[in-house]
Parts: structure tokens; C-alpha cells; sequence
């Protein structure tokens, strides 16, 4: 593979050579973040770090492959000699600016690529480094994390359809409700209007019974009272006689005076009995339609008051279909928009 002369070691593929800089005095150069240079280090192997593409030379064997890093393993030279040192890099502008772990005061994570003592890489990268410093663990856990919020997401728009299906299910149950109420209220109406009208009738025959065993119980007491005073006047006439015609005569009129006052006095209480019994017979029947027509009117007054109830019920079902539809319609979009911002991406 060509390699672009101006990509120097340690640098991304299309970058501008940088100017070099003076050596600081007084120590080693300092390390930036992204420079893909680090200051050797003496008495050991150099530690090897995640994204570099390098792998520190190994003893006595094959180097292993890394996976993804476009590096072959490097087999051992004869003698153990090292692939030739290259020229360090000088930091860029680029390069001097200050980490994250500067700015907000906590350690960063450095690549630490291995370095062979006297400075320089190994072999030179042949990928651009990635600035991202996650770990595999935390790659996995934002993705799985990722997959649980669409099965969520998923999983209630589901449980908002069945809602809806039961939703609509709970509508038709109540409209069949409604209905049956309905035609049980007019049927318990209807009930309750025949039997106030067979009771009506009942105490109206009722009524005119009384009427009649009370004419007749005082047309017999009448006879029986006529007929007693008749007999008693008899007897006295009978037993005056003997005494003296002129007695008998004025007994005769004292009688039959006394006969027609008591007789107009028993008429007179009779036809005050009858007229209170029909006067409160007649209360009675009026007492009745009273309560028949208030017995009416609260059955009415009842059947209103429980289609106001279904009505109200009904359009808070309603509302809350509506409610429902909505939601989903929401959760439809964000969804949509989530899938088209997935595939956007």
C-alpha cells in the first residue's frame, strides 16, 4: 500500500504536517492527547493500550493478532534485532490543546502506545485513531441498553392497542348495557303503572262495596228499629185501652210523637255515619291516586336520572377512547420518528 508522505507516524490519514517545535529544556517533551506519540519509558516492556493499532514486541515466539488493528503479526528477526526507530513527531496546535480530564480536573485515559527506548512507533498506524475512550463493556451496555428502550417502547404501544380493543369492547358491553336498562326501566314502568291502576280499581270496588253493605245495613236496622217501635207501640196502645180511651188517645199521640222524633233522630245519625264513611272512603281513593301519581312521578323522575348516568358514563367511555387514541397516535409518531432517525443514522 502507497503511503501518503505527508501522513507522518502517529497522525490521521489527510492531515497537514505541522511545524516543529523547539525542545522544551530542562526534561522530556510533554504528551498531549492525540499526538500518538508517548515519552519512552526505561526498565521494561511499554504497556500497550485499546485503539492504538501497535502490539509491544513479544520474546521467544510469534506475535499475536489483534483483531481489527490492519497490523500482521511481525515474525522474530534473526539475532532479536528491532525494526529500525523513527523520527518522533513534534506535537501540533492541535495537540496543545487541553484535555478533558485538564479542564474538568480528573485523570484522563491516555493512549499509551508502546515505545521502543529512544522514541518512535514500531510500525506506523495504518487507521486513524478513534478519539473515543469507552470501553467494550460500555459500548455493550449503551446498545443493550438502546434495544430495551425500543422493546419498552414496543411493548407499550401493544399494551395501548389491547387497551384500545378492550376500550371498544367495554363500549359495546355498556351499549348493550344501556339498552337493556333501558328496556327493563320501561318494562318495571309499565309493571308499576298496571299495578297502581289494578289497585286503583281494587280499592274504587272496594269502595263501592262499602257503600252498599253500609246502605243496606242501615236500610235492615231501620226495618228492625220500625218494626220494634211498632210493637212496642202496639203493646202500649193495647194496655192503655183498658184504662181509659181519653189516656189512651193522648197516649196514642204522645207515642207516635215520641216514635217519629227517635226514628227522625236515628235517620238523622245514619245519614251522618254513611255521608263521613263515603267522605272518607272518597279520601281514601284520593289519597290512593295521590300516591299512584307520586309513585308515577318518581319512577319517572328515576328513569331520567339513570339515562343522565348512562348518558355521562358513555361519553366519559367516549372521552377516554379518544384519550387512548391519542396516546397511541403519539407513541405511532415518536416511533416513526425514532425509526426514520434510525435510518437516518
Amino acid at each position: 500500500m502507497a503511503q501518503d508522505p505527508n501522513n507522518q507516524p502517529g497522525q490521521g490519514a489527510g492531515q497537514q504536517p505541522q511545524q516543529p517545535r523547539p525542545p522544551q529544556q530542562g526534561g522530556q517533551q510533554p504528551q498531549r492527547r492525540g499526538t500518538g506519540q508517548l515519552p519512552p519509558q526505561q526498565g521494561g516492556q511499554q504497556p500497550q493500550r485499546r485503539g492504538t493499532g501497535q502490539l509491544p514486541p513479544q520474546q521467544g515466539g510469534q506475535q499475536p493478532q489483534r483483531r481489527g488493528t490492519g497490523q500482521l503479526p511481525q515474525q522474530p528477526r534473526p539475532g532479536g534485532t528491532r525494526p529500525l526507530p523513527q523520527q518522533p513527531r513534534q506535537p501540533s496546535a492541535e495537540d496543545m490543546m487541553p484535555t478533558t480530564g485538564e479542564l474538568t480536573g480528573m485523570p484522563s485515559r491516555q493512549p499509551t502506545r508502546p515505545q521502543p527506548p529512544g522514541g518512535g512507533n514500531i510500525l506506523p498506524p495504518l487507521i486513524e485513531e478513534d478519539d473515543d475512550d469507552r470501553t467494550p463493556y460500555e459500548i455493550y451496555v449503551t446498545g443493550f441498553l438502546l434495544a430495551v428502550v425500543v422493546i419498552i417502547a414496543i411493548l407499550l404501544a401493544l399494551a395501548l392497542i389491547d387497551e384500545s380493543n378492550d376500550a371498544d369492547m367495554a363500549q359495546s358491553a355498556l351499549t348493550t348495557l344501556q339498552e337493556e336498562h333501558v328496556e327493563r326501566s320501561t318494562q318495571v314502568f309499565e309493571e308499576g303503572v298496571m299495578a297502581a291502576n289494578q289497585a286503583a280499581t281494587e280499592r274504587a270496588e272496594a269502595v263501592s262495596r262499602t257503600r252498599n253493605d253500609v246502605s243496606f245495613q242501615l236500610g235492615a236496622s231501620f226495618a228492625a228499629t220500625a218494626t220494634q217501635l211498632a210493637n212496642e207501640h202496639a203493646d202500649a196502645l193495647a194496655t192503655q185501652a183498658a184504662e181509659a180511651e181519653a189516656a189512651q188517645n193522648e197516649a196514642v199521640a204522645n207515642a207516635q210523637n215520641a216514635a217519629a222524633t227517635a226514628q227522625a233522630e236515628a235517620l238523622a245519625n245514619a245519614a251522618a255515619e254513611a255521608e263521613a264513611t263515603l267522605t272518607a272512603a272518597e279520601a281514601e281513593a284520593e289519597a290512593a291516586q295521590a300516591e299512584l301519581e307520586a309513585a308515577a312521578a318518581a319512577s319517572e323522575a328515576n328513569l331520567q336520572a339513570t339515562l343522565d348516568t348512562l348518558q355521562m358514563q358513555n361519553n366519559n367511555a367516549s372521552a377516554t377512547v379518544k384519550a387512548q387514541s391519542d396516546i397511541i397516535a403519539t407513541l405511532e409518531a415518536e416511533i416513526d420518528a425514532a425509526d426514520a432517525a434510525g435510518d437516518q443514522g
